[in-house]
Parts: C-alpha cells; structure tokens; sequence
C-alpha cells in the first residue's frame, strides 16, 4: 500500500493488552520517503468530545543503539611539575 508523502495510516491496535498501549498503530512518511511508527489513543473530556492523540516515534529502518557513551578528554599535565621524587 503506497503511501503520499507527508501522510499515514493508523489501525486498530489488536495487540493491546494494557490501558497504556495505544488504540491504534501505523506510520507515517516524510518528504524524504522515510517511514515513521506512530501511534494514536483515544480520549474523551469531560463534555463528551473524543479526541484522537498522536505521537510519532522513531524511523523504522532504524536500529536501536544506545547512547554513545562520551569519550575521555585527556586532561591537560602541562603544568605538573616533572621533579617528582620516589
């Protein structure tokens, strides 16, 4: 199923289990054709007005990878002194 640009799709969700899960799941595309997951939750407010609230999560074609880790600075011994005596 072809997708526009700047356009998604969301399904049912079958798989939920638990209130936290979203109703509905799919994806959405970019300009640059990349694919995003994206997921939907039904909510109600105190009038009765149902809304639909989204949040788009990362790329598809993404592998998860931790957070580097930051690299060492070497700190700076100009200014020890080199008569150190043992």
């Amino acid at each position: 199923m072809e997708v526009k640009v700047n356009q998604g799709r969301l399904w049912k969700n079958e798989r939920k289990t638990e209130e936290r899960h979203p109703d509905y799941t799919g994806f959405w595309t970019d300009e640059s054709g990349t694919e995003y997951y994206l997921s939907g939750w039904k909510n109600q407010d105190k009038s009765g007005k149902t809304s639909l609230s989204l949040k788009l999560g990362k790329a598809k074609d993404q592998a998860y990878a931790p957070p580097a880790k930051p690299k060492a600075q070497p700190s700076d011994l100009s200014d020890m002194d080199d008569d150190i005596q043992f």
